[in-house]
């Protein structure tokens, strides 16, 4: 049987969101990029009569496959539809999110009812040849040409096609339909992420209060018993004690708060190791029987990595609350509060939040550890665990969040390391970004090298795998914390030798700190002396080599420390109320 697999991708997704510093736009990005999945549907709905997320090929002549955030696979059996689809969806895109790139290709194959290889190699042709007319296209950025010579767009820099009125919410394409109105010029890009940051609010409510209930999969997985799923029509909303229209307005308030009070905001960008490798390899682990197997088994797969990361996103919220000196947002005569945590992207292999800064570790050492625990308990026993690398940039409120977003993703892929230096872990870098003249993780990592190669950074740090010895010896997440512990530990205020009850007070901390940058046997001197003096403080969790009492340990010929990492850190990890994580 004639088949057709249509792929629908969107691409440029965190410039797209992070173009600006306006909290409200990169809501309203975020949910144009999440809507492909709605316009997805509308047009197979209009292409194919009595279509339904139920539909499944041969028996229907369309069948959506998978459907994550900037992301489709559909499955059509008339080569005229699938093009027509592609027509539909990317011609939707324009009208209504005019700056986002959406592609889309057709790729045709003959269905087998015996053997799985035809559909795996249309996917994977599909991704591969993407790019490829991704390249033969115009960019979204031919869209705004500079002539003639038009007014800046306030937000976004393009060329402004509305006076936008902030007061009122609504475009005015005239200067004499607004006499009384605050104007502001603005962009096709701008005002559409602007008019949908209402839906976004909505839709990032019900994902931080409250999620879908996790027995209303689609359907059901081939290890399990169909009973045992729920229908997605009957799939129940957990019941929460919160209005909407308060969930909505708790987290405009977030919004508002990491725009204008935060000191310092922090980018969080999370992806799954090796996803695209286990999602085409599943026939190596599982018995797969024809077309039919295979699509349902990576329709069961991507589900269920989707809902396992929005459920680690709201366990990683609840494990905030162990930390009473995380700031929460409420808003006047609100009866509940929020952790200032905006999840802009959520969903499949990928997290990008935007945080208070002294969430950001906290909550992605507990996302992390909680992605791990949910894909193990949701995939298939057998199946090789998931890992996640999370890269946290903590920066200024006004620092550039286009900036800010690529040094997140670079030390996410620093993070990725442990995958071949630690197997079968998480793990996460961060940064604080004090100077803001020195960007790019490269220049941040060689100002902390000193000349004869020793580091004074043992980033990345594993936060999940504790089996694993060697190279993660001094980079665990609980190393980190330890290092902190220890900054911060506390003696009778009453003590002369103490700084506000510190038992290592500040001005020492900064002289240990600029020891480090002259030289390991400076640094050491340093800490020795300091050891002499503050013994009784519990500095050695700071020493690397309690028998010599070193700041550093020798790899590969080079000599690492972990104690500027906690110096950095010790601002942004609060102290734990073990109390609060059994109530």
């Amino acid at each position: 049987m004639d088949c057709y697999l249509v792929l629908l991708e969107t691409s440029g997704n965190q410039n797209f969101i992070f173009d600006t510093n306006k909290r409200r736009e990169n809501v309203g990005a975020s949910h144009l990029i999440a809507s492909l999945v709605a316009w997805t549907e509308e047009a197979l709905e209009g292409l194919v009569r009595g279509w339904t997320r139920r539909s499944r090929v041969p028996a229907h002549s369309a069948e959506l496959v998978t459907a994550t955030s900037g992301d489709v696979k559909v499955l059509v059996t008339d080569g005229e539809r699938a093009r027509e689809l592609v027509t539909r969806v990317t011609r939707k895109a324009l009208e209504v999110a005019s700056g986002l790139d959406v592609c889309g290709v057709v790729i045709p194959f003959q269905w087998d009812d015996e053997d799985p290889d035809p559909v795996m190699d249309a996917i994977t042709t599909a991704y591969a040849t993407l790019p490829e007319v991704r390249t033969r296209r115009a960019g979204p950025q031919s869209r705004f040409p500079r002539l003639p010579i038009v007014d800046q767009c306030t937000s976004s820099g393009l060329p402004a096609a509305y006076l936008y009125d902030e007061t009122s919410g609504s475009r005015s394409p005239r200067r004499a339909d607004a006499a009384n109105a605050r104007l502001v010029p603005r962009s096709h890009p701008s005002a559409a992420k602007l008019e949908a940051a209402h839906d976004g609010y909505d839709r990032l409510a019900r994902v931080t209060v409250g999620w879908i209930d996790p027995n209303g999969c689609r359907r059901p997985a081939p290890w399990e018993k169909a009973a045992a799923v729920a229908d997605e029509d009957t799939g129940s909303e957990l019941r929460i004690d919160i209005d909407e229209d308060e969930a909505r307005e708790g987290i405009e308030a977030v919004a508002d708060y990491l725009e204008r009070h935060a000191e310092w905001v922090a980018v969080v960008h999370a992806d799954v190791n090796g996803l695209g490798a286990v999602l085409r390899n599943l026939t190596t682990r599982q018995a797969v029987e024809g077309c039919r197997g295979y699509v349902d088994l990576l329709a069961v797969y991507s589900e269920r990595i989707d809902r396992a990361a929005h459920e680690a996103f709201r366990a990683a919220l609840d494990e905030l609350r162990c930390y009473p000196g995380i700031k929460k947002v409420r808003r006047p005569g609100a009866s509940g509060s929020f952790f200032p945590v905006l999840p802009l992207i959520l969903g499949g292999d990928d997290l990008t939040v935007v945080c208070d800064g002294p969430a950001a570790l906290p909550f992605t050492a507990a996302f992390l550890q909680a992605f791990e625990n949910r894909t193990a308990a949701l995939l298939h026993p057998k199946e090789k665990q998931l890992t996640a690398a999370a890269g946290v940039a903590v920066v200024k409120q006004h620092y550039p969040f286009s900036s800010a977003y690529q040094l997140a993703d670079d030390l996410t892929d620093e993070a990725k390391r442990v995958k071949v230096k630690a197997v079968g872990a998480s793990a996460l870098s961060f940064h604080v970004l004090y100077d803001s003249a020195a960007t790019g993780l490269d220049n941040l990592r060689a100002r902390t090298t000193l000349p004869g190669g020793d580091r004074l950074v043992a980033q990345p740090y594993v936060v999940t795998g504790n089996d694993n010895a060697g190279w993660a010896d001094g980079r665990r997440w609980s190393d980190l914390l330890a290092r902190v512990t220890a900054l911060r530990g506390t003696v009778d205020p009453t003590d002369g030798d103490s700084d506000r009850g510190r038992a290592l007070p500040r001005s020492q901390t900064h002289t240990l700190r600029a020891g480090l940058f002259l030289g390991r046997d400076t640094a050491d001197g340093r800490f020795q002396l300091l050891r002499n003096r503050y013994g009784r403080s519990g500095l050695s969790a700071l020493a690397a080599n309690s028998e010599r009492w070193s700041l550093f340990w020798e790899e590969g010929g080079v000599h690492i420390t972990g104690l500027l990492d906690a110096m950095d850190a010790e601002e942004f990890i609060g102290d734990r109320d073990e109390t609060a994580a059994s109530r």
